[in-house]
């Protein structure tokens, strides 16, 4: 009968074995041999081995074990909270999120699902669930929605711009729902009332009660509320997002040629700034357990808002000097009326 301890030591070992990619130096069939040819009575074969020449180990193939398992709990500890953060979603949040980029695929780049099957086999992945999902779908993204000579003609930018739309209308769905203004007159405060800056933390606290994220750090020390509200520049806030669902599925698919920028945070935060009549362009950067989303916002619609005001100013200006030439005519319409009276 095996104790605890035997049974302890044999899940370290095969551990260790399946991070390293290294055999246990354990007598001649190995670990992994003798589970393959004795099944369960494996573990008890090896450890019950009690010949001297049967324990007795390569001492290099030990000491090359040994110095390869022995970084193995430091970064199984550290990826060991990533999966964690992805079990704590629901199901139907897991499901709503995961489904969204294949919805957006088939509204503007022809995809199917039919399609996307037969090439899902290609998307081969060590992730698991709503990260194996995400990853996916944005894989077959890449080769819908390909990257183009000319950005004018790319879809890329409008895929970023639908996913933040249907982020939004997840969040709203679930009762998240941040104030809407035009935040570029009344500045990113709303003239100190909150504004964008404030909804952008119910946002953000909304999507952490659904678990799409662990915790965040918003950082607005580039903003300026009195150069803002001029309209003729842009300026930064940044995110830093700990543990977001689809951080996993993001890192996969740097190593891949040409991905699809995958940030679920970015996209919803870009997309209530829209909301807010700012247009965002966010850049996503790796972060101690998590990453870094910088926002870079101006104004919407500036050129066309730039004309209104100008115009809004002469016309202004016109009707005053207008006002202006008619009173004298006036006063001496009444001076003439005056004079015939007496």
């Amino acid at each position: 009968k095996m104790s605890s301890y035997s049974l302890l030591f044999l899940a370290g070992v095969t551990a260790a074995e399946a991070w390293t990619g290294v055999a246990a130096p354990v007598t001649q069939l190995g670990l992994r041999g003798a589970h393959r040819s004795c099944g369960m009575q494996a573990p008890a074969m090896i450890l019950g081995a009690s010949s001297s020449e049967t324990l007795r180990l390569d001492r290099r193939a030990l000491l090359e074990f040994a110095g390869k398992a022995a970084v193995a709990p430091v970064v199984v500890g550290i990826a060991f909270p990533r999966e964690a953060a992805a079990e704590s979603l629901s199901k139907d949040t897991a499901a709503a999120v995961g489904k969204l980029p294949l919805d957006v695929l088939k509204t503007i780049a022809g995809g199917s699902e039919k399609e996307f099957k037969g090439l899902q086999a290609d998307y081969e992945s060590d992730l698991t669930g709503v990260e194996l999902a995400l990853y996916q779908a944005y894989m077959y993204g890449a080769v819908k929605v390909p990257v183009t000579e000319d950005p004018r003609i790319s879809l890329r930018p409008l895929f970023q711009s639908k996913m933040s739309d249907g982020l939004i209308k997840f969040a709203q769905a679930n009762g998240i729902a941040p104030k809407v203004y035009d935040a570029r007159g009344d500045g990113l405060t709303n003239v100190g009332k909150g504004g964008v800056l404030k909804g952008s933390k119910v946002l953000l606290d909304g999507l952490k009660k659904q678990g799409l994220l662990d915790d965040y750090t918003l950082d607005t020390s580039e903003y300026d509320e009195n150069e803002w509200k001029q309209g003729t520049g842009s300026t930064i806030i940044s995110v830093i997002v700990k543990k977001p669902v689809g951080m996993a599925a993001s890192r996969a698919l740097e190593e891949e040629d040409a991905p699809l920028q995958l940030s679920l945070v970015g996209n919803v935060v870009s997309g209530y700034m829209r909301q807010c009549k700012v247009v965002s362009e966010f850049l996503v950067e790796p972060a101690k357990d998590g990453e870094k989303i910088s926002f870079t916002l101006s104004w919407a619609g500036k050129a066309r808002l730039a004309q209104s005001i100008s115009r809004r100013s002469k016309d202004k200006f016109n009707t005053a000097r207008a006002f202006t030439k008619d009173k004298p005519k006036e006063e001496k319409e009444k001076a003439e009326e005056k004079a015939a009276d007496e």
